[in-house]
């Protein structure tokens, strides 16, 4: 007996997995993307002495390293970027050869220091690094979102500055304040230990600090971290981000 329909079901098979083939890749297309993203590293060693760290310094020997990060930020601000003119006129002192010129446009630069081997660090030598990169992480993208929101629908008022002002107001959570800035575990702390810092008045980067905003910045660090260490009475490891 002949059985003329067996080839007819073949070929629907065969095109229900060609089908079957071509939505896959349809959807891999779709959601399946990766994209490269350039960058940029550099390691600032705080001081020549290595048995030194931050809650180690005086606020005097702090500052320099503020201005080390404000020169390395100005060094990759775009060149239409209304926060270039307001560099020039506050770092006055030359790069020189320290800095090169970027050879992309970064839209993400992170100032952070590990403190201690339990945080990763392999390097005993007091330092920090600054991470430039040319896409935006998803963190630092939502809190940029939620800020610019808190402004449009509080008439133009600051989310940091209001929260700031508050803390000090009640002072329950503060741990050291001065003229420029707020210091202490926020609301929100998901760490044991978690301490954020805030200028008491709106500044969109290091480059809006004036003189004396960057000597007060030298201030919060070195009391902050001495805390730290006053706490246990050792060498507090952390992760410090700016």
């Amino acid at each position: 007996m002949s059985r003329p329909k067996r080839k007819t079901v073949s070929l629907k098979l065969r095109t229900n997995s060609r089908i079957r083939s071509n939505s896959s890749a349809a959807l891999s297309s779709r959601l399946l993307q990766a994209e490269s993203t350039e960058g940029k590293c550099y390691v600032i060693t705080f001081s020549p002495k290595h048995n030194l760290t931050l809650a180690d310094m005086p606020a005097s020997d702090i500052l320099p390293v503020i201005d080390t990060w404000t020169k390395i930020y100005t060094a990759h601000l775009d060149p239409q970027s209304p926060l270039l003119t307001k560099a020039q006129n506050t770092t006055s002192e030359s790069n020189g050869n320290l800095i090169e010129a970027p050879k992309h446009q970064y839209r993400y630069m992170q100032i952070f220091e590990n403190k201690g081997a339990a945080m990763g660090c392999s390097n005993p030598h007091p330092h920090g690094q600054v991470w430039a990169t040319t896409c935006l992480p998803e963190e630092p993208s939502i809190e940029m979102q939620r800020m610019q929101q808190y402004r449009k629908d509080h008439h133009d008022c600051h989310l940091l500055e209001d929260y700031a002002k508050l803390e000090s107001e009640k002072g329950e959570r503060t741990v050291f304040e001065n003229e420029s800035f707020w210091a202490g575990c926020p609301w929100w702390a998901t760490w044991p230990f978690e301490i954020m810092v805030i200028a008491k008045t709106h500044k969109r980067a290091l480059v809006d600090f004036n003189e004396q905003e960057r000597v007060n910045l030298a201030e919060v660090l070195s009391e902050v971290t001495r805390r730290y260490d006053n706490l246990f009475e050792t060498n507090f490891p952390y992760s410090k981000q700016r």
